[in-house]
């Protein structure tokens, strides 16, 4: 009887294992689609997924990232915009698998903030003439300075 017991409880957490693993794997595509990443920007911008351990980035925001695009390879790291760098999260996360965000979730995220930045700036430069507005500019510009939302503001 206990066999049995054992071989049911076993199956239960296989499945249950897989379901997970499937979830995760829908997750990593679907926020890399224009609806989850507008979902995850706000997520970003609130600073839900922490901020970076280096006192020089000034409680910058991470994103999650992972490492490898294969499940149960390694857990979830995060990523700092401005220091580039890539931290273990410190309380939230810690269990996630990494293949649930993939590994170029955070680049693809900063990149869409930064053209919608950049579209920002230059409409904003054409009504101010002291501001330079040459592309040549922009792309000289490093991440943090481009997207003025990476930085946390305080109030």
């Amino acid at each position: 009887m206990k066999g049995m017991v054992f071989k049911v409880w076993f199956r239960y957490l296989t499945i249950y294992q897989e379901a997970t693993d499937i979830y995760g794997l829908i997750h990593a595509r679907f926020i890399l689609t224009p609806k989850g990443l507008a979902m995850m920007k706000e997520k970003y911008l609130k600073g839900v997924f922490g901020v970076c351990p280096r006192v020089l980035c000034e409680r910058q925001h991470v994103l999650p990232i992972g490492m490898s695009e294969e499940i149960r390879t390694s857990r979830v790291k995060v990523f700092c915009p401005r220091c580039e760098e890539v931290y273990m999260p410190k309380k939230k996360c810690h269990d996630v698998d990494g293949a649930y965000f993939g590994c170029s979730f955070a680049n693809i995220l900063l990149m869409v903030l930064i053209n919608l930045t950049n579209r920002y700036i230059q409409t904003s430069s054409q009504n101010h003439s002291n501001q330079p507005s040459s592309p040549k500019y922009m792309a000289s510009k490093s991440m943090a300075e481009r997207v003025p939302n990476i930085v946390t503001k305080r109030t």
